[in-house]
């Protein structure tokens, strides 16, 4: 024999048990990159944003891969993860500065990779621009004294033109660097 319906509306089936894994993708569209880097946990896409963001997981190891991507891949990272139910795991990213390497992932805050190369190629075509200015000196004047008297005035203008606009109080820019 059956039984008579129930006035009232069946309890909603308990919500399974789940963890948080709190995201941490460090910098922003202007400090690291213009594309925020991609995230797939277990292999599955999640949407990303720079700072912090909680990303609801099931309970267990789970496996947390970025990478961003501009005209290559690059900056890929991954790090598995073990979630107890109602635990929060705090995972942190960090972009590389430049396109030729990996990122960092970690549980602690973690340092962007790849400044020392940054810096060199950055110091390599300032000095190739500085021996051409010296070189087209040189031909215009057709004296090395009188190329290279030229070229000392020029970090006394830098800093002249850097006193100049902290006193006039502009705001820093590329505009008014340039």
């Amino acid at each position: 024999m059956s039984q008579p319906p129930s006035p009232y509306p069946e309890p909603p089936p308990a919500p399974a048990a789940t963890g948080i894994v709190r995201l941490t993708i460090q910098g922003s569209e202007l400090t690291s990159n213009m594309v925020v880097p991609s995230c797939r946990i277990n292999g599955h896409p999640v949407p990303t944003r720079y700072g912090v963001q909680d990303l609801v997981v099931w309970p267990g190891r789970n496996h947390v891969a970025l990478e961003a991507q501009w005209m290559r891949t690059y900056g890929r990272a991954a790090l598995d993860v073990d979630v107890a139910p109602g635990q929060v795991v705090e995972v942190f990213y960090a972009a590389p500065l430049h396109q030729f390497m990996d990122g960092s992932m970690g549980l602690v805050k973690q340092k962007r990779k790849g400044a020392g190369l940054m810096l060199g190629c950055l110091g390599v075509v300032l000095l190739a621009v500085l021996v051409i200015i010296l070189l087209l000196l040189y031909l215009n004047f057709g004296s090395v004294g009188e190329a290279l008297l030229v070229m000392l005035s020029l970090p006394f203008a830098l800093v002249g033109g850097v006193w100049f606009v902290w006193a006039l109080g502009y705001n820093w820019s590329v505009a008014v660097a340039v």
